[in-house]
């Protein structure tokens, strides 16, 4: 598959269609890649068309916004329905399987749709519910994927390949993470002996002498209830002391992991938490902050960097795209966020935002 100019592209901004835009689309085999300019209009989103009539019954597989809720399947062609990221598109009868897709990093949420007449692109830009101000910005929407499956390859093989040609520059451990996590059975009732406790019973339960397991502490280490967020500088009377946990765990030969949820706090500076139309505040108490104001990156910065110092060498991260978005993964459908709010800062996409935190 040669990836070519598309055949339609609009745009849109808060009040419909507009004209009032410049888009550049340059390609290279199979890679194309998009930039956007609108410094008088903020734009919503591009919808890029390509028509082209499919070579026989497919079955397609999609990706999802945010996680895999157990509904990653092959279906038929859906004309409306959202393939986020990625789409392989397979042909029973000839056993070939396309992909299309955009690398890793994007500065935009994208989703295809696949229909028996094209593909079309959506390239969503907001700044939170509203259109994005880029002013005299040219914006980097996407770098644009597509490939082939070879003769005889599988489609599992071939997206395989295809998910590294969207993502050359992997952060992969340099041995398999595997481990035991206390949430799933004390749900934040937990303290330093029951953890202690728990990576012994990990360790027994292991029988890799290199490769040590994981053991982490969930939510219920802090002074807030359950998964209520920071601030993360000290532990609670059932953790009185995060550095000595942590070492403890090491004398048993477990790697410590911990859970922080980096965008919710109890109490936060004026201007640092997401506005009041954001649709989080329907839905959480405390502070949910906001990763477009500099002080709130380098608050989770710190945050992290404590946890290292402490001595935890996996950091399990919670709750972000939901605090960004108000939405888990499987109620974005074609929007990962509603309602008439921006970030402080409205010249970044959610996307970009996303990226930077």
């Amino acid at each position: 598959m040669i990836l070519r100019h598309p055949d339609n592209v609009t745009c849109f901004t808060d009040d419909g269609l507009t004209n009032d835009y410049e888009i550049g689309f340059s390609t290279n085999g199979t890679s194309g890649t998009v930039q956007l300019s609108a410094p008088s209009v903020a734009v919503t989103e591009l919808r890029l068309r390509w028509n082209h009539r499919q070579s026989g019954p497919a079955v397609i597989l999609g990706d999802h916004w945010e996680r895999g809720y157990g509904d990653l399947e092959w279906r038929g062609v859906v004309p409306e329905r959202v393939l986020p990221w990625y789409a392989l598109v397979h042909f029973p009868a000839s056993g070939r399987t396309e992909g299309l897709g955009v690398q890793t990093g994007a500065a935009s949420f994208a989703s295809w749709r696949v229909d028996q007449s094209g593909i079309t692109l959506v390239l969503d830009v907001r700044c939170g519910g509203r259109g994005v101000n880029l002013g005299a910005r040219t914006l980097a929407v996407a770098q644009v994927e597509v490939a082939e499956s070879n003769d005889g390859e599988s489609a599992f093989r071939f997206a395989q390949r295809f998910c590294r040609q969207l993502c050359p520059n992997p952060r992969l451990p340099e041995m398999p993470v595997y481990g035991g996590n206390d949430w799933y059975y004390a749900y934040g009732k937990n303290s330093e002996a029951s953890i202690l406790r728990d990576a012994e019973i990990i360790r027994n339960c292991s029988p890799d002498p290199v490769n040590s397991p994981f053991m982490v502490i969930d939510a219920g280490w802090f002074p807030a209830e359950g998964c209520g967020g920071g601030p993360y500088d000290l532990g609670n009377e059932n953790f009185p002391d995060m550095d000595r946990v942590a070492s403890q765990m090491r004398s048993i030969d477990v790697r410590p992991g911990i859970w922080i949820r980096p965008l919710l706090t109890q109490d936060a500076p004026t201007g640092w938490n997401l506005p009041a139309q954001h649709p989080i505040h329907s839905r959480e108490r405390g502070a949910v902050l906001d990763p477009s104001v500099p002080e709130v990156l380098e608050l989770v910065k710190n945050d992290i960097a404590r946890l290292r110092e402490w001595g935890y060498s996996l950091i399990k991260h919670d709750f972000t795209t939901f605090d960004l978005t108000g939405r888990w993964g499987f109620e974005m459908g074609d929007r990962p966020t509603v309602g008439d709010w921006t970030f402080a800062d409205p010249s970044r996409t959610t996307a970009e935002i996303t990226r930077d935190l």
